[in-house]
């Protein structure tokens, strides 16, 4: 038998709705311009882990995707665990570690 996978990150799947959101872009287009299955992203959007290169490809095709101007104004902020006065990341380490920011945070861009 397999063993099974313990590492990994967990996504904030309401911060990753949000982006989508802000980019006018689905799910669907997303795992498409990061190289991944869907099942992939929908089992981290419901709570299992993810690899952290995976999640870098997720987070790279954000990055690269533009924002629809003014989006961000007509849209809800998602709603976050505390996050003792930081900005909120895509990701969450898993096992109680940090994850770097290159990894964990999706880079957006901010007038």
């Amino acid at each position: 038998m397999g063993s099974t996978r313990r590492d990994g990150v967990k996504l904030d799947a309401a911060r990753l709705d949000y982006e989508l959101a802000r980019r006018a872009m689905t799910g669907r287009e997303l795992c498409k311009r990061a190289g991944i299955p869907e099942a992939t992203l929908s089992r981290g959007r419901n709570g299992g882990l993810m690899r952290e290169s995976t999640l870098r490809k997720v987070s790279e095709a954000i990055a690269r995707s533009p924002l629809v101007l003014g989006a961000d104004l007509l849209l809800a902020a998602p709603e976050t665990k505390a996050t003792n006065g930081k900005q909120p990341s895509v990701a969450h380490v898993a096992r109680g570690g940090s994850a770097s920011n290159d990894t964990a945070r999706v880079a957006s861009a901010r007038d």
